[in-house]
């Protein structure tokens, strides 16, 4: 009965739809809590797969293929983090501000839905281009071997004792001195400034990997290898090799900045300015620059019958001999504008080799 009485009265009735919108605003303001019964758990988990997301989109990719699925996964994570914020925005401004702050939920998660996509459409442009950087000096050093990849080509090597394959050249200068036989990359430079001017599309090709492999082991256990069995483009495929595999490139991590700043100022067509920097190279690897390009001067004077014009072999060579060195953070925009000019530098080192080099 006293029931009854109780809902019959307007007073009270007014006081129980005053509670009921309380509780309904009240319980959306505290779903978040609700969604999670372990709040501080929940958010560190959260947390922890957000890191390792970051981490994993944001460390710079080995290979295309790298750059390729590491950028899907933060196209990924972008996609889920619009979907999901049309849910958790409201959520928050809710728990902020009450059931004001419903709309401007709304309207934070409706741009989230926009807004990380595109970042995560970057994101997958930005980790695809980096690895495409990457892929011609890929090297995964394991013990005693050296796991080269160039394109979709893999090559696994015994890395040897005194190797003249996947150190600096200086070193592997010495160590051919060490086991007494003539250092291989200058005899292919030489067999190839015979041998491959009027090859169509030379550098274009890797020959016979398992022949290059094995050549390559010989090498790297201190013998003098037979190169009889190989043709122009097991040659061209070990000179790729030997330059792609050295830790540092052959212009130096040091030069890579300020090469790329002359390019991009007034004086990018000022042969001197370049002359004056390629002076402060080390002394083996000034050399040995100056003998490849000469054979690069000379494959794209024949670029009529070869097909390889200089830009065309800076477009091969360019990514092995200017490299940022692995500590150097480089931002989106940055990776993205250096690909052209990296390119542009080398073919323009290519195509003004006398004025140059000489």
């Amino acid at each position: 009965m006293s029931d009854y009485h109780e809902l019959d009265n307007p007073i009270k009735e007014k006081k129980e739809k005053k509670g009921i919108l309380q509780n309904f605003t009240t319980g959306i303001k505290n779903a978040p809590d609700t969604l999670f019964d372990d709040k501080d758990t929940k958010q560190k988990e959260t947390k922890g797969i957000e890191k390792t997301l970051q981490n994993f989109s944001e460390e710079a990719p080995k290979t295309a293929v790298d750059g390729i699925v590491r950028g899907l996964v933060g196209f990924g994570s972008g996609i889920v983090n619009g979907v999901t914020g049309i849910v958790t925005e409201p959520m928050k401004e809710v728990k902020k501000r009450g059931a004001v702050g419903v709309l401007t939920g709304v309207g934070k998660g409706l741009t989230g839905l926009v807004t990380k996509p595109l970042a995560g459409v970057i994101t997958l442009g930005s980790q695809t281009i980096q690895g495409v950087i990457f892929t011609p000096v890929t090297l995964v050093r394991q013990a005693g071997k050296l796991i080269y990849s160039e394109g979709d080509k893999q090559i696994e090597v015994e890395t040897g004792k005194d190797p003249i394959f996947g150190i600096d050249h200086a070193e592997s200068l010495k160590n051919a001195t060490k086991v007494q036989i003539v250092h291989p990359a200058f005899t292919f430079i030489n067999y190839i400034k015979s041998n491959g001017t009027d090859v169509r599309g030379i550098f274009r090709e890797t020959g016979n990997v398992a022949l290059v492999k094995d050549i390559i082991n010989k090498y790297n256990a201190g013998k003098d290898a037979d190169l009889k069995e190989a043709g122009i483009h097991e040659i061209t495929g070990l000179l790729k090799a030997y330059i792609r595999m050295m830790p540092e490139p052959l212009f130096t991590f040091r030069l890579y900045r300020p090469i790329l700043e002359i390019w991009r100022s007034e004086n990018k067509d000022n042969c001197e300015a370049y002359s004056n920097l390629i002076k402060t190279i080390p002394f083996d690897n000034k050399t040995f620059l100056l003998l490849l390009f000469k054979m690069l001067e000379v494959i794209q004077d024949n670029a009529e019958v070869n097909m390889m014009t200089s830009s065309n072999l800076a477009i091969v060579f360019a990514p092995s001999l200017l490299r940022a060195s692995p500590a150097e953070q480089l931002s989106m925009a940055a990776e993205m504008a250096d690909i052209p000019d990296i390119t542009a530098v080398v073919n323009f080192l290519i195509k003004n080799y006398k004025h140059i080099w000489a």
